[in-house]
Formats: C-alpha cells, structure tokens, sequence
C-alpha cells in the first residue's frame, strides 16, 4: 500500500510517502508440454507482462509470441524475486499418405479384391458404399471411391474396377499329323 508521513515542529512540517508493492516469484506456463498442430496452424501465446523479463529460445524477448513451425519452444522469465522457466515441443500431424491405385480390369476368379487404406495415417474413412472402415471387399464392377480424414485434413481417391465376365472362344483346328521338316 501506499503510506506516508509528516514530521512538524515549531520550524514547519514536512512530508514524504513510499508504495509498497509485493512483487511474487514468477510463473510461466506456455502450454501442454506436447503440442501436434496441422500445417498452416498457428500457437499464440500471450504472456503477463507484469511477471518479469522474458527470453525465448530464440533470443526474443516478447511478451507474445507465435508458433508457426514444428520444433522445441522454451521461454524464462526472469523479476527480482526469482525465475522460471517452461518447454514446448511442437510436431506436425502428417497428412494421411495412400493411393487406390490405377483403374483396373479382373477376371471373375481374382475376385474379392481388397481395398486397404487403413496404413494411411487417417482416423476416419468413409467409403462410397458407406462403409466406415479402413479396408473393403470388392465383388462387383464400379467405381469405388474412399475419403480419408485427421485431425487436420480430409483426402479422397477414388478406382474404376471392371470385372471382365467375356471367357475367350478359343477355336482350333483339327488335329494335324507334322513330319519333320513339314
């Protein structure tokens, strides 16, 4: 608080006044310790101003910062009555990875064909069909397409499957006597 003080006597009076502030060790907290955030994502973090002086890892010195890339955040924060300090390492979600493949004619006989994006590196499916699995049986001629989904992005592809039902005549000739040299 503030307080103050006055001195009198036969000469006159004086006064003065002093504030007194309690200032606190300070606490810094920039978040999770592990961070997973999408490409084009960006961490702000705010800090109090009033706690202390602040040094980022990178040598800054602000009070509010952007992450915007993947990589290890440290910040110290430093007033008269000590120090503290916090980390953030900070990794993309990588966007699922996989291809249907070209479109394909089969046979009858390599049926069933197996659909399998469940690799990817999604967690969510949905495939045209309805289904909500990473993988599906194919019977049937059509066109199949699947989306793919994390928690930043949602992919598709999609395959035209021909099943070839035609067996091939095969007409030969009569059974034929050869010599050598014939």
């Amino acid at each position: 608080g503030t307080y103050s003080l006055t001195i009198s006597n036969m000469c006159g009076e004086e006064s003065d006044e002093i504030e007194i502030i309690t200032i606190l060790p300070p606490v810094v907290d920039i978040g999770p310790e592990d961070v997973l955030m999408c490409e084009g994502d960006v961490i702000v973090i705010e800090l109090d101003p009033d706690q202390g002086e602040y040094v980022w890892q990178d040598g800054s010195q602000e009070t509010f910062y952007e992450i915007t890339e993947p990589g290890a955040y440290h910040v110290s924060v430093l007033n008269e009555c000590g120090t503290d300090e916090d980390d953030m390492l900070v990794a993309f979600i990588p966007e699922p990875v996989f291809d249907l493949g070209p479109d394909i004619t089969v046979c009858p006989l390599q049926l069933p064909i197996l659909l399998d994006v469940s690799e990817s590196g999604g967690t969510d499916y949905l495939w045209s069909d309805g289904t909500t699995t990473g993988f599906i049986e194919i019977s049937t001629s059509g066109t199949y397409s699947v989306e793919v989904s994390n928690e930043c992005v949602t992919l598709d592809d999609e395959i035209n499957i021909v099943v070839e039902d035609d067996v091939p005549d095969v007409i030969l000739p009569e059974d034929v006597v050869l010599c050598p040299g014939e």
